[in-house]
Order: C-alpha cells, then structure tokens, then sequence
C-alpha cells in the first residue's frame, strides 16, 4: 500500500543551489555627513527610507548623528 502511496507523489523537483550573493557595496557618507553604526532599532524611515538593522552603517549629518549618540541609537564606527 505504501509504494501505491508513493507512485501517485509528483518527483520531486531539482533545482540548481542559489548563487551566493555578491557583498553589498560599502556605505560611505554623504558630502557633509558623517558615518554612524544604529545600534538601536529605530522604527519608520528617514526622509523616506527605512532606517538599517542594528549594527549596519548609516550616512548621517554630524549634528543629526550625535543627537542619535546621546539617545543611544546610534555610534560612530570607531566607537562600535
């Protein structure tokens, strides 16, 4: 009964393992910002981007960048 069973199951399917993906390109600051590491979840998006992940790069102004140090949110990559 069993291999009844088993010749009504479609094979199963093969498929080539996915390609590793390539490394994301660096991020580099912006003319006049400065580079920061979110330390912190931060929810919604930031002039219509959504913030990154804890421990990924985001280009900031200085001034913006050290109010986020204060909170804790955020630190500059030497510091990380």
């Amino acid at each position: 009964m069993a291999s009844a069973r088993r010749a009504n199951m479609p094979e199963p399917e093969v498929t080539e393992p996915e390609a590793p993906a390539a490394a994301p390109e660096p991020v580099k600051a912006a003319k006049g910002e400065e580079l920061f590491i979110v330390r912190e979840q931060i929810r919604g998006a930031r002039n219509g981007v959504v913030w990154p992940q804890p421990g990924e790069p985001i280009s900031l102004p200085a001034d913006e960048g050290e109010q986020y140090m204060r909170l804790g949110l955020v630190v500059r990559p030497d510091e990380d």
